[in-house]
């Protein structure tokens, strides 16, 4: 059954609507409780959620990397292929169904939940990243694209949301960028206002201590203009499929922070590196899309969330 809200209930007698076992549907929005979803109608296609269980096996997945190229299914049996998880690709692992393994995987433009053979699962998944090889079909490629969920502190739907005496729309940038990066750690849609309840603060300050907590490293303080340096790390944890965060500041020790998520790299040289070959998100400004744009409005780097 398909529900016209968020909170699955009933709005009279009537459902929303049904989606049939040989229905394809698109995921849009996956939280611990509820998916949002597409599905097919008579005259096209309908959009509602469904429960999260009615999606995938287990509400937590178990973080594994491929080995290998793996080749995915649509349903649980080997009717129809649905696409590939490239080497070093971080799955999700959601459960077993007889000889088959639900599983979650980046795709350009989000993530995609199919099956593989359980052998699959077992010989072609590992606890941890192999030292060689890359996340896709060209070895030789310096580029990456994480296809990292889109968060904008000013949405209205958690804008209003206060963290201390001011609100995510007008200090939340850091809480915004971390719910970005542990969605797509995750699998989930934690949006900031469910992030904020992940994170502890004194007053409006995020503790950074809370980040740890998520598994996250902050670095220390920079207090720089960018560098080499600084640029090779991202760099290195961006190839290890972690969304960087950056925090920068007006002046070297000084002046108004701001904060943005680092989630790609499109220049051609794994050891030169200029800024305005790394793709961001700002989650206060949709036309700043490079670091270099974003240093030329808070010049000075702050810190690192990795």
């Amino acid at each position: 059954e398909v529900y016209a809200g968020s909170s699955l209930r009933r709005t009279g007698s009537k459902a929303y609507g049904y989606i049939y076992g040989t229905d394809e549907v698109q995921l849009l929005e996956l939280t611990d409780s509820y998916a949002k979803v597409k599905y097919p109608v008579k005259n096209g296609t309908k959009t509602g959620y469904i429960k999260r269980s009615a999606v995938v096996l287990s509400k937590n997945g178990t973080a594994r990397y491929a080995t290998k190229k793996i080749t995915t299914y649509r349903r649980n049996n080997t009717s129809k292929t649905y696409g590939s998880i490239y080497k070093n690709d971080r799955v999700l692992l959601l459960g077993y169904s007889g000889s088959w393994a639900q599983v979650m995987y980046p795709v350009s433009g989000g993530q995609k939940v199919a099956w593989i053979s359980k052998s699959e699962a077992a010989n072609g998944l590992a606890s941890s990243k192999t030292t060689s090889g890359t996340s896709n079909s060209n070895t030789n490629s310096t580029k990456i694209s994480l296809a990292v969920p889109k968060y904008m502190q000013y949405d209205s739907r958690w804008k209003n949301v206060y963290i201390g005496t001011k609100t995510i729309g007008q200090i939340g940038c850091t809480t915004t960028c971390l719910a970005m990066k542990y969605s797509f750690h995750t699998g989930t849609s934690t949006t900031p206002d469910k992030m904020k309840k992940k994170l502890s603060y004194s007053n409006n300050d995020l503790l950074y201590a809370s980040v740890s907590r998520l598994g996250y490293t902050y670095t220390g303080a920079y207090n720089s203009k960018i560098n080499q340096s600084i640029m090779k790390t991202i760099y290195n944890q961006l190839k290890n499929r972690k969304p960087v965060i950056l925090g920068g500041r007006q002046y070297s020790t000084s002046g108004a922070q701001h904060w943005i998520v680092i989630i790609g790299y499109t220049g051609s040289s794994s050891s030169s590196f200029k800024a305005s070959d790394f793709t961001i998100i700002d989650p206060n400004s949709s036309s700043r899309t490079t670091l270099s744009a974003f240093l030329n409005y808070r010049p000075y780097v702050y810190r690192l969330i990795y």
